[in-house]
């Protein structure tokens, strides 16, 4: 038995709900266990998105500035139709950090950190991010500051999206399983079986 279990208290005894038979249990006791186990449920929530949000919380002027740059490039983007020269440099490393292996420490961050914004919010906003950020200040910040920043992306992702710019994952050729663990055994159970079949077959325009 798992050592955090929840145990029900009933006019029979203590119970395990794996072991519990309902069958002797009246209507009023059984309608007392679901409300209990209601307000435990909703106690436990809370509390569990309490401490989430309290772990998450960064410099707000962190936030604000990377938002902010976030949605002038976007602005610029929207208006021009393509990237300037700077922030299409960055595009251009961050795609090549996500197609190739990185044993680079700041590289790999960099690249863990787009993954989980492509995991999160889009590939089209990944890019924004290389274009607006660009790696070296990705890397520079703690790796809190850098879930807070996923975290506050991922609310933020309806605002901050465009088709055009989830248009460039073709331009760039992107790798389909990019955004996913790169060993089919760690993949998700639910796309596990199509991506492995994708994977030992060596095809490169696999979708989901």
């Amino acid at each position: 038995m798992d050592s955090t279990s929840i145990v029900f208290r009933t006019t029979r005894g203590d119970f395990y709900p794996s072991t519990l038979e309902f069958d002797g249990l009246g209507d009023p006791e059984l309608e007392a266990l679901v409300q209990q186990t209601r307000d435990a449920t909703l106690s436990l929530e809370v509390e569990l998105e309490k401490r989430h949000s309290a772990i998450l919380v960064a410099p707000s002027n962190l936030i604000n500035d990377c938002e902010g740059k976030l949605q002038k490039t976007l602005q610029n983007f929207k208006i021009l139709g393509r990237f300037d020269a700077r922030a299409a440099k960055s595009v251009e490393l961050a795609v090549s950090v996500l197609a190739n292996e990185q044993t680079v420490r700041g590289s790999k961050v960099y690249q863990d950190f787009l993954n989980d914004i492509i995991r999160h919010c889009s590939y089209g906003l990944a890019l924004l991010c290389a274009a607006s950020l660009g790696k070296h200040n990705v890397i520079g910040m703690n790796a809190q500051s850098r879930t807070s920043l996923v975290y506050h992306l991922k609310s933020k992702k309806v605002s901050l999206s465009s088709p055009a710019l989830d248009s460039l994952v073709t331009q760039y050729k992107l790798p389909p399983e990019i955004g996913m663990p790169r060993s089919p055994n760690t993949w998700p159970m639910v796309d596990r079986i199509g991506r492995y079949r994708a994977w030992q077959c060596g095809r490169t325009a696999y979708r989901t």
